[in-house]
This record gives structure tokens, sequence and C-alpha cells, in this order.
């Protein structure tokens, strides 16, 4: 759920919105009587929330799920945390969730409904190691880069994967699928909030998957999509985004450089561009983290 309305959503009851898709996934799993519920984390997307009346209003919710018996499990997402610090969650409109008892947060294995679970939560390096030793985990939560093809992050193919066979359940990327690749399974709902217009053809949803008794995979999954109005992003901006992408690269192609310094460069390619105070502070805000990593 967003505190501030994204960039470029247009619908004016952005915020109802946000609550009555979560009234829309309590009551799926309330009539089709889900033993329990896993959130792949991100559940709110500040660790803080400056407008705690989303806090507030999903608690009724959560509440019904409590009282139908159906516990609801968090994997931490890096959203949910301050500097992916795990000690810091109950400082966050999460962690309140988890003190009221509305919330579960599993150990890093768990055990559920007889169903063994390997949970990784948001990691700062997230390499393969983290899932040479799953124990006998039937199915491995986690909320990190899990995908099918190559994107401009740091990432795990599905196909670095094909040493095990588990079922897993992906969060972070916000892309959905429902892919086997090798012995795995990779399941990912995507976003219930759109919150880029990238995301603008996104059909939000959520999964109620059905584990065997016998064995673990496979496993039946549905998909039930959620109640959204379709236009909710303002379309025509995107020719204005790709007239301004074109100028910035002919711009680029243009200018000879007499620094290697990137927060100098941003700031004459901004000047050039007019681009906003807003957007500048946050380009070299992000430069300036990536050289801390180059360095660390």
């Amino acid at each position: 759920m967003c505190s501030r309305r994204p960039q470029r959503r247009i619908d004016e009851n952005f915020f109802s919105n946000q609550l009555i898709k979560v009234r829309n996934i309590v009551d799926l799993f309330i009539e089709k009587k889900v033993d329990f519920c896993i959130h792949g984390g991100d559940m709110y997307d500040i660790p803080d929330l400056p407008d705690f009346l989303l806090l507030n209003n999903v608690i009724p919710e959560f509440k019904r799920l409590k009282s139908a018996g159906i516990d609801f499990y968090i994997n931490l997402g890096s959203h949910d945390l301050f500097g992916y610090n795990m000690e810091s969650v109950y400082t966050t409109a999460v962690g309140s969730l988890i003190r009221y008892g509305l919330l579960k947060l599993p150990s890093e294995t768990e055990t559920i409904k007889g169903i063994k679970f390997k949970f990784i939560n948001a990691k700062t390096k997230h390499t393969l190691d983290l899932y040479q030793d799953l124990g006998e985990s039937s199915i491995v939560v986690s909320h990190n880069m899990l995908v099918p093809q190559s994107v401009p992050y740091d990432h795990i193919l599905f196909s670095e994967l094909n040493f095990c066979s588990h079922v897993f359940l992906c969060g972070h990327y916000h892309k959905q699928f429902a892919v086997r690749d090798g012995g795995n399974i990779f399941l990912n709902p995507g976003p219930v909030i759109r919150t880029s217009i990238v995301e603008a053809e996104h059909k939000p949803s959520a999964m109620i998957i059905t584990v065997p008794d016998s064995v673990s995979v496979p496993v039946k999954v549905n998909n039930y999509y959620l109640k959204h109005e379709r236009n909710v992003f303002d379309l025509n901006s995107v020719v204005a985004d790709k007239e301004k992408e074109e100028k910035v690269t002919l711009t680029v192609k243009n200018t000879k450089f007499d620094s290697y310094d990137l927060v100098e460069l941003a700031d004459k390619l901004g000047a050039e561009n007019n681009t906003s105070a807003e957007v500048m502070v946050e380009v070299k805000r992000r430069l300036n983290d990536a050289k801390i990593g180059l360095h660390a």
C-alpha cells in the first residue's frame, strides 16, 4: 500500500482503491477457506507511515482474517525495514501489526500446517549461497530478485537454481509469473498496487496454492484477479516522456565531457534539460549511494 499517490496516477479515489483491494483479498481468503496466507513483503511503500489511516483502516480487515482462523505471515521486504535491519521492524507500521497479533513474523525455517517453509527476507547481498542449504523445506519464500530473464538490477535467474527442486514464492520483482523451470516452480502475483505507469496493463491478483498431502511439488495454483480500475494512469504523458528521453540522449551524444564526476555530469544534463529540482535530488542521492557501494 502507498502512503502517497504515485506519479501520474489520476484516480481521485486512489486511497480508497487500495483499501478495496485489501477487502477483496480478505473476502476471497475467507470465502475459499484458506488455511493461512503469506505476504511476500513490502506491505507498505515506506516503513514509517506518515498517514496512519492506512494502518488503522486495514486493522479491521486483518481482524476479519484472524476471526476466521486464518493466520497471516509476512516475509519482510526492503520497504518494511529501515536499512534492511531486521531489528528495526518493530518500529515500523508492519511491526505495529505484528504487535497487534494480526501479522506473524515467521522464523527462517518454519513448518505451517505440515508444510516446511524457508523464508528469505530482503537481503543487501542476494547470492546463490542463500539457496544452497534449503534443508527439508518444500516451499521457499524470497523477497529478492528471482527472475526468468536478465534485468538491470542485481538478480538471480531461475536457471541458476537448477540444482534444487522447490516451489519458490517470489516478491520484490514487479512482474507476474507462474513458471516451471527445471524441477522448480516460481510464482509471483506481482504488486497489488500499481505504482508505475509501466504497470498500467498489470492486473492485480492474489494466488491460492493447494499443496497435496503426499507431496509438495507439483502444487495447484489458482490466480484470482482483484477488482481494479483499468485506466488509472495519464497515458498521454508517455509520449512526452519519450520525447524528453530522446532529447536527453541527443544531448549526451553531442556533449563533450571534460569530467568523470557523475554528480557534476548529472547537474550539467539536468540544467540543459530543465529537470525539476525534486528529480535532481533523487538522481544525486542514487549516484552517491552507488559511489558508496563501489568503495564499500
